[in-house]
């Protein structure tokens, strides 16, 4: 090689801080010549380039060796990580879980680290892509373990409660549903500051994760895609939009668990088989109390058992006097309103007036689409004598309808013949607050969607507690402010006392066109099938009181399929115009007749200044899913409708420079 020259003055620069890679060389005097001290003064310096690219090879080993060494080891780690965390998960071992968290941490940190040194090869092709997704995904998992790091001893205490190993504990679960329910109850406080630390690392992972495109998911890590990833993505960005509400809402919810004082809500069972505007008929009542988080036990008993006590008797509404021959409105039909807050309100005036009745702080309403779940989330339950009945999904509507109006006990009477609700409830929480794995997740995913589906309602007195209800809509509160959209819901109200709806089959279209004064003219209309064969005591003739309610100023043009109790009028107190009335839809007398069909047809006016572009849909509680298409327009939407929707309409060409 050969070895350049350099300036001196450089060369005795470095030859002073003892740099290796320049040598010094002194010009000859000739064959035995000795040069003169002046020359040995000057030399010349020349480069040593092995020594200069072994001190270069130390920054380039630095920015690639290491890392990439450094790297492997945090990918070992990583895998430790994650099978350490399944058996603990397997062992219910929640001191070794928060370790193998707190390595996946560490291992993912040192990614990100590395990742960082290794930052030229985003102008490296082929590689820069993999690179510029897979820094970031290292990121969002180092600032989500961060999270889950900071948050989980704060959950030590509710793990303990069902028989999971912590750093100073080894108990076993606590036996009682309800003692579980204490603890969580009790550690609201801590897990609220917990997550309040946690949630900026939580906002950091989602905008690291939701930067990343799926598209431009590394090769090697696209198997965990549907997998893990995009799970992620919907479980951080859930947790991110809702976790202010619910850190704030701490002291809330522990309030209506029973802190500082013990509370206690009225609870109604309603029977979906037989519709009405809440979700079903008010067949039974308990009271469901919290001490400092401790539940009471849940009795059921007959809603006819109420009255006899209660003292508020003003006059029926005229369709049921019509329907069932009473001269007197009872609490068993207070559920008028599809609104929960209205028909709270009636239910308290019936209520409070039973002398001597202990206040409660709310109410809860539910329903058999909550149960036929629970049930199979769980595998079922077994009654206890004197019942001894097997309850899954596929037999609890019959067989619970079949105890309350057919079975003969020994010991039920007429009075206790709807205990056994209370005691399905008891093993069915027994059995939902002892779930693990799989199953623990398959019931959480149950609530969840019973709060959306409104297959749970509850209304609380306390102020802050209903805000945070309607926050998430789950309440059963019909919107009384749309703006300038449309809005439609249609309610059913069974008034046979049979329980059709179990097999009735509900459709409904609805077509929106506009009119040369610039107002719009929809026409809704309601089909009910009903494949089921009469037998005298479920299936019956369906007769019923269908409601539409629309836009508060609508006008009624036109309505067909009813014969009689029409219903053309406004609710002030939803903000919204009401139209409708009474069907009576045939039976089916075998399986040789087709099934019973009926319609209704609603024509009317929508005020001036809405707008069918933003089309708002709320569902009745308990009703089945219905099939829906509507029409604005020249596009037609079709879907099945199980919660509360919005849909939006382009502008019809017709109508480009309306405002």
């Amino acid at each position: 090689m050969v070895e350049g020259r350099v300036p001196a003055r450089i060369g005795h620069l470095f030859a002073e801080r003892g740099i290796g890679f320049l040598k010094p060389t002194y010009p000859a005097a000739g064959p035995g010549a000795v040069p003169s001290r002046s020359a040995r003064r000057q030399p010349r310096y020349v480069w040593r380039p092995g020594r200069l690219l072994a001190l270069a090879a130390v920054p380039l080993a630095l920015v690639t060796v290491v890392p990439a060494v450094r790297l492997g080891w945090d990918a070992v780690l990583l895998w430790h990580a994650e099978r350490a965390a399944k058996a603990a998960k397997a062992d219910k071992n929640f001191f070794a879980l928060e370790q193998a968290v707190a390595t996946a941490s560490g291992a993912l940190d040192s990614v990100q680290g590395n990742l960082r040194l290794l930052f030229y090869l985003k102008w490296i092709p082929g590689v820069a892509p993999v690179y510029r997704n897979l820094l970031p995904l290292a990121t969002a998992g180092a600032d989500g373990t961060r999270a889950a790091h900071t948050v989980l001893p704060s959950l030590a205490p509710v793990a303990a409660a069902f028989g999971y190993r912590t750093a100073f504990s080894a108990q076993a679960a606590l036996p009682d549903a309800r003692q579980k329910l204490a603890v969580a109850a009790a550690d609201l406080p801590a897990i609220a500051g917990a997550l309040r630390a946690a949630y900026p690392d939580l906002q950091a992972a989602q905008a690291q994760l939701n930067a990343v495109p799926t598209q431009g998911i590394p090769r090697f890590l696209a198997a965990r895609e549907a997998k893990v990833l995009a799970p992620a993505r919907r479980y951080l960005n859930l947790a991110v939009q809702n976790l202010p509400t619910l850190m704030q809402a701490a002291p809330v919810v522990q309030e209506i668990l029973g802190y500082p004082t013990p509370q206690r809500y009225l609870v109604f069972f309603q029977n979906s088989g037989e519709m009405r505007p809440t979700g079903g008929f008010m067949t039974a009542y308990g009271i469901l109390t919290f001490d400092h988080g401790a539940m009471g036990r849940l009795q059921a008993h007959d809603i006819y058992s109420l009255i006899g006590a209660v003292q508020y008797r003003p006059p029926a509404p005229a369709v049921f006097t019509h329907a069932f021959g009473i001269l007197h409105w009872h609490i068993r039909d207070a559920n008028t309103s599809p609104d929960v807050p209205t028909t709270v309100a009636n239910i308290y005036r019936f209520y409070d007036s039973i002398p001597h009745v202990q206040p409660v702080s709310g109410v809860i309403f539910t329903d058999v689409w909550l149960v036929d779940a629970l049930l199979k989330d769980v595998g079922g339950v077994t009654l206890p004598p004197p019942y001894n009945i097997r309850l899954t999904a596929a037999n609890a509507n019959y067989e619970m309808e079949y105890l309350a109006e057919k079975a003969h006990i020994p010991g039920i009477t007429a009075n206790t013949r709807k205990a056994f609700i209370g005691e399905m409830f008891h093993e069915l929480l027994h059995k939902v607050f002892s779930a693990r794995g799989s199953r623990l997740l398959a019931v959480a995913r149950t609530l969840g969607e019973a709060l959306h589906r409104k297959w749970v309602m509850v209304y609380f007195n306390n102020p802050q507690a209903e805000a945070l209800v309607a926050r998430y809509n789950w309440g059963g509160i019909v919107d009384r402010h749309t703006g300038r959209a449309d809005y439609l819901q249609i309610v059913d109200e069974n008034l046979m006392g049979h329980k059709d709806n179990y097999y009735l089959n509900e459709s409904v279209s609805s077509l929106v066109v506009r009119e040369p004064d610039g107002r719009y003219l929809e026409t809704t209309r309601v089909t009910w099938v009903n494949p089921a064969v009469y037998n005298g005591w479920m299936v019956v003739p369906y007769r019923a009181l269908i409601r539409l309610y629309v836009p508060k100023g609508s006008v009624l043009m036109g309505i067909y399929g009813i014969d009689g109790f029409l219903q053309n009028h406004t609710n002030p107190v939803l903000n919204k115009s009401v139209f409708g009335g009474h069907i009576d839809m045939p039976d089916r007398p075998s399986y040789y007749d087709p099934p019973a069909r009926q319609s209704m047809t609603v024509t009317y006016l929508l005020p001036k200044g809405i707008d069918p572009r933003r089309f708002i849909i709320q569902e009745q509680p308990g009703i089945k899913p219905q099939q829906w298409q509507i029409t604005v327009g020249s596009v037609t939407r079709r879907f099945t409708l199980t919660h509360d929707m919005t849909l939006t309409f382009p502008r019809p060409a017709a109508d480009q420079s309306a405002p």
